[in-house]
């Protein structure tokens, strides 16, 4: 066809943009024209879209979650993260999964059904060889985390979730545990090495007696409360329930502020649903940390009440 007149005769260049978000596996990327839903192709391998070169030390992960929406969600922020998703909607189709291939990390909900998460992650923490397990979920049963935790879970997260500060969190966890297997991987035959070996033998052992006896003068001297004192060995303790520990720091409103306070922080709280129960906040924190907390909190107030006029 004959161009027109005062036409310019060079055509527009077309600009082609990458896509720049990491694509998951196993989830539908919207449909063809035909109604047939998309799917990253080919099933169940990498796909790179130049944000993160990929290569054979992929990061894998298998989101397990019965809400289709909440599970992309978490798959899609994971993919920023460098991660290879599958998904599962249940605890018997992640078994299937977790039996034909191997994963970094197993994030589950615990409410599903067919096979709900606490039954999932119970078995997957009896194996040898096993993924972290992380449970996202929305049920704040303290009773629950304290019997997931003491089965080895790795980490528990509450719902609602920011999702990328999430991703993040698993990603530093992956990271995390691949350079500990690295770094023993390069160790020497029996261990450490003979000067490690020889600093641990020089290094003072720590005598729970000689521990108690300076905290006892360590009361003497600074004013410190003794609810601090119930808190730290209760928290160093299998003997007492997380009821107890909250019982205890409810005794000292100084402590139980600062407390509160740490469970609200992004670290712990990142969703910024307020937390008011101490029971909760002992889950969140830890009792390992709860236990060095108020020791520490304590003993920075009787120190500055000392030292202010």
């Amino acid at each position: 066809m004959p161009a027109r007149r005062g036409a310019s005769l060079t055509p527009e260049p077309r600009l082609c943009v990458p896509a720049v978000e990491p694509v998951c596996m196993g989830e539908p990327l919207g449909r063809w024209p035909g109604g047939a839903p998309r799917r990253a192709w080919p099933p169940g391998r990498p796909v790179s879209t130049g944000e993160r070169p990929m290569t054979n030390n992929v990061y894998r992960a298998l989101v397990v979650d019965d809400q289709s929406e909440l599970r992309r969600l978490v798959m899609r922020a994971l993919g920023r993260e460098g991660f290879s998703c599958d998904g599962a909607g249940d605890g018997n189709e992640a078994e299937a999964m977790l039996q034909e291939r191997s994963y970094d990390v197993l994030v589950t909900d615990l409410r599903m059904p067919r096979r709900h998460g606490h039954a999932l992650a119970s078995e997957v923490l009896t194996r040898r060889v096993r993924p972290l397990v992380v449970i996202l979920t929305g049920v704040t049963d303290p009773r629950l985390a304290r019997d997931l935790l003491g089965r080895g879970v790795d980490h528990i997260e509450f719902k609602p979730v920011d999702h990328g500060l999430f991703a993040l969190k698993i990603r530093a966890m992956v990271d995390r545990r691949r350079r500990r297997a690295d770094r023993a991987t390069q160790r020497p035959p029996g261990g450490r090495s003979a000067s490690g070996q020889a600093a641990i033998a020089q290094r003072p052992r720590i005598d729970p007696a000689d521990l108690e006896e300076k905290l006892a003068h360590l009361s003497k001297i600074l004013p410190v409360s003794q609810a601090a004192f119930d808190v730290f060995h209760m928290a160093g303790s299998n003997d007492f329930e997380t009821e107890q520990i909250a019982v205890a720091i409810a005794r000292d409103a100084s402590l139980t502020i600062d407390v509160l306070r740490l469970a609200n922080s992004t670290v712990y709280n990142p969703c910024g649903t307020e937390i008011t129960e101490l029971k909760e906040a002992v889950v969140r924190i830890g009792r390992k940390r709860i236990g060095e907390l108020a020791l520490a909190t304590s003993t920075l107030s009787a120190l500055t009440a000392n030292l202010l006029p």
